[in-house]
């Protein structure tokens, strides 16, 4: 909506739905063209000594450009001084809190990168990264703010405590006093991921002095400024570019010691080197949010009114604090939320643990102070026996108070809480559901229902001196560029800035090349800071300019790899559940006891089971390999009764060598152990999985039952041809024959759009059309699809118009940063194929495969309904 009140159809959503974004990883310039890749060496371990590290053989390895350490970062100026006291500014602590790029002698939290490994290709990375040895001695682990209060194990002896950072609360209870009623409670507000759709990424060049970063980051200024303090430069070397970001939720402010190594790395090796993380990585590596212990203390009279109210929190940090003692400090100002209460004591202590480390998410601090004032009420609510709502109206700040400053400090322009909430309460049908609860209850209803309220006031966030900055230049035919240094992830800024020119006409598509066009305006749309010109621009005027895009060299080849490394198969079998790489346990729900006599380990636990004799890939899993099976496991009491006529005909079929092994399976549970299919049934001893809580995705056996089956030549490290027609167009390259689908679309292909959010079919970011039906692309060999027709969203409009999916996606505000956005609309046109009239519930059931982090499933599910109504009416 405009300040006016009127609808406002995005200009950024065209290109985000025809051409997909340009991520850190879809960057195509010069600069970039010879670039490597680079692989972490995470520990595996929360807390240990490093006592040597080995990467001799990761050295030897084809494609393996270096190996890099610690040791090898002394071009490294040492920090400055630092007492470790926090200053009051959102930045990381030093002195014995400082955080090392890579860990020096002693890793504080699983994920923490030891070494970098730097290849020629994506795939040697991970195979030379597992060849390094670390060697560690573990300590004792700290987990939780109690424990770390407590200080029976100290993270940095140095230091001496646990606490980082400390406000002290007051310890006067004589606001309590004339209270009649008191309640104290503790509340957790649980650790979360952040989990942007698209992860960390960045890309790193370092050329006659000058240092170029790509970072998905949601401020280039604050990333300059952290550049250039942890490289020793000065700010005119360093140029940081931040463009199109699949998600922030602050998270990706400014940047952390991953970027600042691979930025780093390109500056020791004077070589261009990429780096996008996998979703395993962001949830052990990236930054994490809330995790704090509040203990709450309130009190009041029974007619209602708050008198006093006391918060101390315990923040854990994490393993180190990167935001200083910011995010406690915001909870205690906002302490008391939306109310006048007399009393107000706030106060928290920050305390390190052995967990991944605890930065800015969604609020910052604030969301934590909502959340225990608002379980305050709540409890005091209860404790008087009135209504929680009354209760609040009868505490907010009054509108004629304003400007207000809270006991804590904060400072209130305006507010009308109570015309607020009761709005909220009449459109909610507030009265009906209290009724309908007291009905439950008296009725003992097996599904009682609950009501909740909250009440919430957020201070923004404010732009720190010599922070974002904008310029505006106006032209005589009345045109203008807008510069500005503020970075989008999702908030419709070229829409935003266009429109903000006032009156005239509305803004168009942007060109990507940055050109003017006759009217209109021009908006600096990338995020560059420590730029000497500027970066690419967009035009935002009548103008209808297409993004173009840059025209793949459809016969280059890529650098053929080990044949001997494992191949990782996708998903053939039919069902929900996804199969695990090798090596991993696929876990069993069930509850089914065993029988005596069962496989050796099945009594102590999965880890046991998962090395028994049988289980993994053989020798490659230090396991004997399974015995096959015995013909007198089909006998016919052991044969299910429709079957057992045939026992000694199915008997006949395996007269052999009672000794002769099996070959080693692949992931997850053979065929045939219980799979309703095999006539002989679960193998003795094996416990059956409880069925799939939901419905297999509709495609889920699409690639056994479509393609032929490929298998991985053992014998040869040849690489594969594949042949595929993408877009209608034929693509043929030699690729190694564990190259992924997605991959062979992005780096071949160059087909961007199509994005890898998960590695694991989870996200559906990589959704595309295989002989017209979906698949999730990160699971598919690329040989596996040769010869077969490949769709993505880039070849769906056809003569210059979107599909009509793309433009319901555009009319419906069915996308934000559009990193989901490609995968969404694949599935969605798969859908509808199938099913061209859907009820909404077909629609969500069938998008139950791919995921939006920020834009919400009702703007998409409105889409794909618009989709198939305009497809009823064409047809």
């Amino acid at each position: 909506m405009s300040i006016m009140g009127t609808r406002v159809i995005r200009t950024e959503d065209p290109r985000l739905l025809t051409a997909g974004g340009v991520y850190v990883d879809d960057i195509r310039t010069p600069e970039l063209n010879a670039a490597a890749r680079l692989t972490f060496v995470r520990s595996p371990v929360a807390h240990a000594r490093i006592t040597g590290i080995d990467t001799s053989a990761a050295v030897s390895e084809p494609g393996v450009v270096a190996v890099l350490t610690v040791r090898d970062m002394d071009d490294l100026a040492p920090p400055p001084p630092s007492s470790g006291e926090w200053d009051g500014s959102p930045t990381p602590l030093g002195g014995p809190w400082a955080e090392p790029l890579l860990a020096i002698d002693t890793v504080r939290f699983v994920g923490e990168p030891v070494a970098v490994v730097i290849t020629d290709d994506r795939y040697q990375g991970e195979d030379a990264a597992d060849l390094v040895t670390v060697d560690y001695d573990p300590l004792p682990v700290v987990l939780g703010p109690a424990a770390a209060v407590a200080g029976e194990t100290l993270l940095f002896p140095a230091a001496s405590t646990n606490v980082c950072v400390s406000q002290a609360v007051p310890a006067d209870d004589t606001p309590f006093g004339p209270c009649d009623v008191v309640v104290e409670r503790d509340i957790v507000n649980q650790r979360v991921a952040c989990l942007p759709m698209e992860g960390r990424a960045a890309a790193a060049s370092f050329e006659n002095g000058k240092l170029t970063v790509w970072a998905s980051s949601q401020n280039a200024q604050v990333s300059r400024f952290i550049l250039a303090g942890a490289l020793g430069m000065a700010p005119d070397q360093l140029r940081v570019v931040v463009p199109d970001v699949g998600g922030g939720f602050g998270a990706k402010i400014g940047i952390d010691r991953d970027t600042i190594t691979i930025a780093w790395a390109a500056r020791k090796l004077g070589r261009a080197l990429r780096w996008a993380e996998t979703r395993s990585e962001n949830l052990v590596a990236m930054s994490q949010g809330r995790a704090q212990l509040q203990h709450i203390k309130i009190g009041g009279s029974r007619d209602g009114r708050i008198l006093a109210y006391r918060i101390d929190v315990i923040q854990d940090i994490g393993a180190y604090s990167r935001v200083g003692g910011l995010l406690p400090f915001l909870t205690c100002l906002m302490a008391p939320g939306v109310y006048d209460i007399p009393d107000v004591q706030a106060g928290f202590r920050q305390a390190v643990t052995n967990t991944t480390p605890i930065s800015a998410y969604r609020g910052a601090g604030r969301p934590e102070a909502t959340a225990a004032i608002e379980r305050a009420v709540d409890l005091f609510a209860a404790e008087i026996g009135m209504d929680p709502a009354e209760v609040r109206r009868r505490n907010f700040i009054a509108p004629d108070k304003f400007p207000f400053q809270t006991k804590t400090g904060a400072m209130y322009d305006t507010g009308r809480y109570a015309d607020a909430l009761d709005k909220a309460l009449a459109t909610a049908g507030y009265d009906e559901l209290r009724r309908e609860q007291q009905r439950r209850r008296e009725n003992g209803d097996p599904k009682q229902l609950g009501i909740g309220l909250s009440s919430y006031v957020e201070i923004t966030a404010p732009d720190p001196d010599a922070g974002e900055t904008a310029r505006i230049e106006v032209t005589d035919n009345g045109s203008a560029t807008v510069y500005t240094g503020s970075s989008a992830h999702g908030q419709g800024h070229d829409t935003g800035h266009g429109r903000g020119q006032g009156r005239g006409p509305p803004p168009c598509r942007r060109d990507a090349r940055g050109r003017r066009s006759r009217r209109g305006a021009r908006y600096e749309h990338r995020a560059v800071a420590g730029a000497r010109r500027p970066g690419h621009g967009a035009v935002l005027g009548p103008g209808r300019r297409s993004h173009q895009r840059r025209q793949p060299d459809r016969r280059r080849e890529l650098r053929p790899g080990p044949a001997h490394l494992p191949v990782r198969y996708p998903c053939v079998r039919s069902g929900s559940r996804h199969r695990n790489r090798p090596g991993e346990v696929v876990a069993a729900r069930d509850r089914r006891r065993r029988r005596d006599g069962a496989e050796p380990g099945a009594h102590r636990g999965p880890a046991a089971r998962r090395d028994r004799p049988g289980r993994g890939a053989g020798p490659a899993r230090r396991g004997a390999l399974r015995r096959g099976r015995q013909p007198a496991d089909l006998h016919a009491r052991r044969l299910r009764g429709h079957l057992r006529a045939r026992s000694a005909q199915l008997r006949a079929g395996l007269q052999r060598d009672a000794d002769r092994p099996e070959p080693a399976g692949r992931e997850g549970h053979r065929r045939g152990r219980d799979d309703r299919l095999d006539p002989r049934g679960p193998e003795r001893g094996h416990r059956r999985r409880l069925p799939p809580r939901g419905p297999a995705h509709r495609h889920a056996g699409h690639t056994a039952a479509s393609m032929d089956s490929y298998q991985r030549s053992t014998e040869s490290e040849s690489p594969v041809k594949v042949d595929l027609t993408v877009n209608g167009e034929n693509i043929t390259a030699d690729v190694e024959d564990r190259m992924l689908l997605v991959h062979f679309l992005r780096d071949v292909a160059d087909l961007t759009a199509t994005n890898v959010g998960c590695d694991t079919t989870s996200c559906g970011a990589c959704t595309v059309l295989l002989d017209g039906e979906s698949v999730k692309s990160c699971t598919v060999l690329a040989a596996q699809a040769s010869g077969h027709q490949i769709t993505t969203v880039e070849g769906l409009a056809t003569n210059g118009e979107m599909h009509p999916v793309q433009r319901a996606f555009h009319q419906e505000h069915g996308l934000q940063c559009g990193f989901c956005t490609p995968g969404m609309v694949m599935a969605i046109v798969s859908l509808l194929k199938e099913n061209p009239h859907p009820t909404e519930e077909q629609v969500r059931n069938g998008l139950e495969g791919n995921l939006c982090r920020c834009t919400g499933y009702h703007n998409i599910v409105r889409a794909a309904l618009a989709a198939a109504d305009a497809e009823k009416v064409t047809s």
